[in-house]
């Protein structure tokens, strides 16, 4: 089903892929509408987007979001008072053509913070992708394993950080930074976070369902990881707010 069509199924908006209108509709509703307004204590948009790699989510190409429809994700997120974006990707940048865009969105029209991470090894020609990207306003996060072969986006002056967020040997404890971020799968499916990517007893319901104010604030819904919850080889890699502490203990 195309984009447009699967869209209309969701909303009733004629245009819906004019973005000036899409931007204004959506500051109005999350402003105006119930349960608009900011979220208190969300901080941070966790964008996974389909990759290549083995740990790359399962992802139909029919659903997957498109390109306005990401930008739309991102308009509502700035909505409620996100000012950080990561987004995860499992394959070379050069190979993710929505993510130059999705980028540049982000920071010229939101003033947002962009991490990027990869969690597959990046390399050196990507760095015209990079090049192009506000570089104050870019960070760029590597799974341990790839850090040193990632080297080469300092060049450009982008600050490059570990992405790993727990050591194998550690086990997944009780967490409740979710209830920070949004995190958005690569079908539009929100999940409590990104280390539970696909399971469906953490998942929020599609973005487009309804405001993500509302979701955000729906206490019936799992913002919290049970300790153990899973298995995930990510190991809360790339997790936001973890990845923010790891940026400021970085400067020090």
């Amino acid at each position: 089903m195309s984009s447009r069509k699967r869209w209309q199924n969701i909303y009733t908006d004629e245009n819906p892929f004019a973005l000036p209108q899409t931007v204004a509709n959506a500051l109005t509703r999350c402003c105006k509408g119930p349960g608009g307004g900011s979220c208190e204590g969300v901080k941070y948009l966790w964008v996974h987007l389909p990759g290549n790699s083995e740990k790359a989510m399962p992802v139909s190409e029919a659903k997957a979001l498109s390109p306005d429809e990401w930008l739309c994700v991102i308009d509502e997120a700035a909505s409620v008072g996100v000012k950080s974006m990561i987004i995860s990707v499992g394959s070379p940048l050069r190979q993710v053509p929505q993510l130059l865009q999705l980028c540049e969105w982000a920071q010229n029209t939101h003033d947002m913070i962009v991490g990027i991470h990869a969690y597959v090894a990046l390399e050196p020609t990507d760095i015209e992708v990079l090049k192009r990207l506000d570089i104050q306003k870019t960070r760029v996060f590597a799974d341990g394993e790839h850090v040193e072969s990632t080297r080469f986006v300092e060049s450009v002056g982008i600050p490059l950080h570990c992405a790993d967020g727990l050591h194998d040997h550690e086990e997944q404890p009780h967490c409740d930074l979710p209830s920070t971020m949004a995190c958005v799968g690569p079908e539009g499916t929100m999940y409590t976070c990104g280390l539970v990517l696909g399971q469906e007893q953490f998942s929020l319901g599609h973005i487009f369902n309804r405001p993500l104010s509302n979701i955000i604030k729906d206490a019936t819904l799992p913002h919290t990881i049970p300790a153990g919850a899973s298995t995930n080889t990510h190991r809360c890699n790339g997790c936001p707010p973890l990845m923010a502490k790891k940026m400021q203990e970085d400067l020090r």
